[in-house]
């Protein structure tokens, strides 16, 4: 559908206070049919029980009270049939024609009690206004049908006093009914409209959720598709790689005694190549993992002493471990993503070129976070080699080293991994070596949050 015809099936008839389009204005009424339908069973049946209480005033206030109050009970039955038909599922839908008919049908009473009585000093006539102020706010009728419904209110009571004696009150209560019928209906054409307009920003908000919906199955298949297709290139070239990996060291051990040293350095590149590769490749795929984690993320408990523990084990042969201060508690995390973040540290460590010989782990409880702090003595990173370390994928501009042999993803991983889980990485140089600081949230803070 073009702007154009949008906007035309949007467009409200000034004149009717409906949409120009029957199609929207169908729509319109099947949009409003359940909370309108509730509201005028119970509004006619309200009005029908106070109409017939009125027959007490009548019975104390009136001359020919038994004829009034024949005549209101008379138009109370009638207004009940419509409200007995309301409930049929056949009729439900001419709900608002019902109503109408109710309040015509009473309304035609009381100009019949004014009629049958011999002056006009009782004030019968506010009974109308009560009607227009009934129809038109209360029941939100349709503009037309209520602007229907106060024209022969009018029209009635004309025809009432007509047989009058044409007193002043004959005058002043037909032009009192038409100045608040007129207030009534200019009252109801604005509802009308509102309400109209109230619709279409509901139906574009729900066009707009459903197109936010479909985007964001969209990007959760886009998702689903990257982690597919990094696995599908992990499938593919670990093979090759590994048979590289293997030749190249048959080739190395060949030549090793070979008078040509030329071949050998070859031989030893292309091996060092094809083992950078394979890790590039394994960190790249560990942290794009990571996203697919966070979206079946299921935080839970974990025992601090249980991190130190699982990370004193992950640590390889050549680094020593030592505990600090560790304190007692729980952090609040997904298992499966500690996890990776956990592995993630340890293979910082099995890079040789870190220089790491031995690491201290310590765990403090401060300010609603728990802290796993890890001191090396590694060879020490500036403020800015630390940025370059664990920047995000998205906001790299080089995406590799200044060798060009290899992407670093180590610690890139793991401050992703802490950044989901809802915590914080952060680094400090040392005298002669780091300090990661990697804070958690603890258990017992986010579950009373939560």
């Amino acid at each position: 559908m073009n702007v154009p015809e949008a906007k035309m099936n949007e467009r409200i008839d000034r004149l009717t206070a409906r949409f120009a389009s029957a199609e929207t204005e169908a729509r319109y009424k099947r949009f409003i049919h359940s909370e309108s339908l509730t509201i005028h069973r119970w509004a006619i049946g309200l009005a029908i029980v106070f109409y017939s209480i009125y027959s007490i005033y009548d019975f104390n206030v009136l001359t020919n009270h038994i004829q009034a109050i024949e005549i209101r009970l008379g138009a109370s039955a009638v207004a009940a049939a419509a409200l007995l038909v309301m409930f049929r599922k056949s009729f439900c839908h001419q709900y608002e024609n019902l109503s109408c008919f109710a309040v015509l049908v009473m309304g035609a009473g009381v100009n019949l009690i004014i009629a049958t009585q011999p002056g006009l000093d009782n004030t019968y006539h506010v009974a109308f206004i009560q009607g227009a102020v009934f129809i038109c706010f209360f029941l939100r009728a349709d503009f037309l049908k209520s602007a229907l419904v106060m024209m022969t209110y009018l029209a009635g009571i004309i025809f009432a006093l007509g047989g009058k004696p044409q007193t002043e009150e004959a005058f002043v209560q037909p032009f009192v009914l038409f100045t608040m019928f007129l207030v009534c209906g200019f009252g109801s054409y604005l509802i009308q409209i509102i309400r109209r307009n109230d619709f279409l920003k509901t139906q574009k908000i729900e066009r707009q959720n459903e197109q936010l919906n479909t985007l964001l199955t969209e990007a959760q298949r886009d998702n689903e598709r990257k982690i597919a297709a990094l696995n599908m290139l992990v499938h593919f070239i670990k093979t090759p790689l590994h048979q590289i990996t293997g030749f190249s060291d048959i080739l190395v051990n060949a030549m090793r005694d070979a008078p040509s040293d030329e071949s050998a350095e070859n031989a030893r590149y292309i091996k060092n190549a094809t083992v950078n590769l394979t890790k590039s490749v394994n960190g790249l795929l560990g942290y794009h993992r990571l996203d697919e984690a966070e979206s079946r993320s299921t935080p839970e408990p974990i025992n601090v002493a249980t991190v130190v523990e699982d990370l004193s084990e992950l640590l390889p042969d050549g680094v020593s471990m030592s505990k600090g201060d560790v304190a007692s508690g729980s952090i609040y995390a997904d298992p499966e993503i500690l996890r990776a973040a956990l592995n993630s540290f340890a293979e910082h460590y099995r890079d040789k070129r870190t220089g790491a010989s031995r690491v201290v782990l310590s765990i403090e409880d401060a300010d609603g976070v728990m802290a796993l702090s890890v001191r090396d003595d590694a060879c020490v990173l500036s403020a800015a080699q630390y940025e370059d370390l664990v920047q995000p994928l998205t906001q790299m501009k080089g995406y590799l080293s200044q060798t060009g042999d290899e992407m670093p993803m180590a610690l890139r991983t793991v401050a992703r991994a802490i950044e989901i889980i809802g915590g914080d990485m952060a680094h400090a140089a040392l005298a002669g070596g780091n300090r990661y600081r990697l804070t958690f949230p603890v258990a017992d803070a986010r579950a009373a949050a939560a």
